[in-house]
């Protein structure tokens, strides 16, 4: 007998420790998008309010306690499962609804894979009658000591006090509903609060349209140990369209759209396995209003940072999106252009169209349309001619896909040269509005005015007795004609800044005349450097990092961009002096002659800012 179970075990088609590891592997991009799998679950069930609860706990991270996850829950109102359903819910891919319309799901492995792939323990609680809760888990631990080899029989119990006195009320007693927990998470290493932000705003892309059209409520709260919750709220619709109305766009576009719909949906019928369905495709652009007037580009303001989170083409099955493609916002594997941030594209299809464009088990891709867009996008040949050298003359589905994805490019490049015009109308009427001014008031505060004053005369050969030297740049404005600058200084806002032409060529005009040695411009850098250097056209860039803690650090001073602004004039003399470091370090970097040291110089910028994080982040978040 034990040789024939032994024999068993070596021909069983998977090893459950092994298995369990391959399934903790699935890579999920966010935690978001494993929760979405439990989401998705929730409203397979018929749910209309899902309950999303982060509950932190104190960690010692190297030598300082923090606040980190320490579990998260997803509680909904659907029609729960009796014993056997959950039971099998545990199982991969135990839960089949392959032949349901409409269902989210696609293999019934959503809800193990998602589970294990951040935390270590998983348990569900689930009733279809007030009271009548079952329980059943998978625990790691004892799956990799052998001591869990099947799910647990679902037995009667108690949902936990600590989680019942977290959700709503009125949620603990519905007739029916299932709370999921994660346990012993092991997989997000971020702070809690950013997790937390992070989830609220992708969450609330990914099921925008339910949210919106009043389908489902989606609520989040966090708190520390057994605290009241110090976040508590609504999830809005984050709506890379910006079509919605009342959406967590930032003020003032939050309550009303500040783009606009472009032309009618375009319905695509497609054939597949002998059925008929459609695809739907929808443009946007912004508003001439959103765009604004201000002396402050638009895309550096709290709609525009917004917008650039939201680049790209949304791909959306069964009403929940599954991806925001980024390669229709690239060229050739180049950088992104900021410009695209300005119009939305969004593809609708049911999951009849999975096959079509290569839906992922996990519902984060879309390979065939993914590869589609590449292989579209770097060619300079037409989707015919790409379609003929494919020899898929007998293949509908294909021919259908590159069909859609050719559409989309020529349809989104000509959104792009709208929005060019949409800028240069801006500059139009900026120039129309604005009252006479020196031209350095036109690129500059009056704060920043103060502190190029200041740095003129720290850095006057005569004040210094020949004790700072001139720069490189200080000898190249010194030797090149007015023009030349003019026209480098353009290139350099145009093609590496991505700023609109027509403004670009009226700041640079600005930058020359007015005699400015140094433009501070806010833009992306790599994740770790707080700020770089460029010299261009006889100026320094000095270009902060606004994705580093350093530059939110400055944002905090006051309500305005970095401080420069405040009436209190503590806050104004804090945000010049760091400023006036900044330029302190520039200079020396643009003093060195060798190419080798500069490298060198940069390179410890850039663990400066690493080391800097590091701070910045405790001092936030501890």
């Amino acid at each position: 007998m034990v040789e024939a179970t032994q024999l068993e075990f070596e021909r069983s088609l998977f090893m459950p420790n092994m298995t369990v590891r391959a399934m903790r592997d699935s890579r999920y991009k966010h935690p978001a998008n494993a929760l979405a799998e439990l989401i998705d679950n929730s409203i397979d069930a018929g749910a209309r309010r899902i309950e999303v609860l982060v509950s932190e706990e104190q960690q010692v991270i190297t030598t300082r306690r923090s606040w980190r996850v320490g579990e998260i829950a997803v509680v909904d109102d659907g029609s729960g499962m009796d014993a056997r359903t959950l039971e099998q819910a545990l199982r991969f891919g135990g839960r089949g609804g392959q032949g349901q319309l409409n269902r989210i799901g696609r293999y019934g492995m959503g809800l193990p894979t998602a589970s294990v792939s951040q935390a270590r323990r998983v348990d569900v609680w689930t009733w279809q009658s007030r009271g009548e809760v079952l329980h059943s888990y998978i625990d790691l631990g004892k799956v990799e000591k052998g001591e869990q080899t099947e799910v647990p029989r679902a037995k009667h119990s108690e949902l936990p006090e600590e989680w019942r006195d977290f959700i709503t009320q009125n949620l603990t007693t519905t007739q029916s509903g299932t709370l999921v927990v994660w346990r012993n998470i092991d997989r997000i290493k971020v702070q809690a609060d950013t997790m937390f932000r992070q989830l609220e705003s992708e969450v609330g892309r990914i099921y925008r349209h339910f949210i919106n059209d009043g389908e489902l409520t989606i609520r989040m709260a966090r708190r520390r140990g057994t605290f009241e919750p110090e976040d508590d709220a609504f999830v809005r619709p984050n709506d890379p369209l910006y079509l919605m109305s009342d959406s967590s766009t930032p003020a003032p576009w939050g309550e009303s759209p500040m783009f606009k719909p472009v032309g009618d949906v375009i319905r695509y019928p497609v054939r597949i396995d002998e059925r008929e369905e459609t695809v739907e495709v929808k443009y946007s652009i912004v508003t001439q209003e959103a765009l604004g007037l201000q002396a402050q580009p638009p895309g550096a303001l709290p709609h525009g940072q917004h917008a650039r989170g939201n680049m790209g083409v949304s791909v959306v099955r069964e009403n929940r999106e599954i991806v925001l493609e980024d390669a229709f916002v690239r060229t050739g594997g180049r950088g992104d252009t900021p410009l695209n941030r300005w119009w939305g594209c969004e593809i609708r299809f049911n999951q009849g169209c999975d096959d079509l464009f290569g839906v992922d088990h996990n519902k984060q891709m879309v390979s065939i349309l993914s590869n589609a867009a590449r292989e579209v996008l770097n060619s300079d040949e037409s989707t015919d001619e790409i379609l003929v050298a494919l020899d898929v003359d007998e293949d509908l589905e294909t021919k259908a896909i590159y069909q859609i994805v050719g559409d989309i490019k020529n349809e989104t490049r000509n959104l792009l040269n709208e929005v060019k015009l949409l800028f240069d109308e801006r500059g139009r009427e900026r120039q129309r509005q604005n009252a006479p001014k020196s031209p350095a008031s036109n690129i500059q505060t009056p704060s920043e005015i103060a502190a190029i004053n200041l740095m003129s005369l720290a850095t006057d050969d005569a004040i210094l007795q020949g004790v700072e030297r001139q720069t490189r740049t200080d000898k190249e404005r010194e030797k090149t004609k007015p023009e030349i600058r003019e026209s480098e200084n353009k290139t350099y806002l145009v093609d590496e800044l991505g700023e609109p032409e027509d403004e670009a060529m009226q700041e640079a005009k600005d930058i020359v005349e007015s005699g400015i040695r140094f433009v501070f411009k806010h833009v992306q850098l790599d994740a770790y450097l707080m700020f770089n250097v460029r010299p261009r056209g006889g100026v320094l860039y000095i270009n902060l990092n606004i994705i580093h803690p350093f530059y939110q650090f400055l944002k905090d001073m006051t309500d305005d961009e970095v401080g420069l602004e405040s009436e209190d004039p503590q806050i104004r003399r804090a945000a010049v002096g760091v400023r006036t470091l900044l330029l302190a370090w520039a200079r020396m970097e643009n003093n060195i002659e060798l190419p080798e040291e500069t490298q060198q110089l940069q390179d410890f910028a850039g663990r400066w800012g690493r080391h800097a994080q590091y701070v910045l982040d405790r001092v936030n978040h501890t």
